[in-house]
């Protein structure tokens, strides 16, 4: 079980790095590194919350937009983070 919520863990930050820039060192200070990681953790939430809104509205019909990748992913279910 420890495996499936690291690759859910893993995912969140794997998109932070890749989507939201968060890979290098961009800022000087442990206040503003971490006030950006907040910045980047809220937007990743608020995509999340866009695809999920979108399911519940359109249905299984609708191939769901990617967090990761921007590509149309399968629509089984709720869409995951890639």
């Amino acid at each position: 079980m420890s495996q499936k919520v690291r690759k859910q863990v893993e995912g969140i930050f794997g998109w932070m790095m890749t989507m939201g820039g968060y890979g290098g060192r961009r800022y000087r200070g442990v206040e503003m590194s971490r006030l950006a990681g907040y910045f980047l953790a809220t937007a990743y939430n608020l995509v999340r919350m866009a695809n999920l809104a979108l399911y519940e509205r359109l249905g299984p019909l609708v191939g769901m937009i990617c967090l990761g990748c921007r590509a149309p992913q399968e629509s089984d279910g709720p869409p995951s983070p890639c």
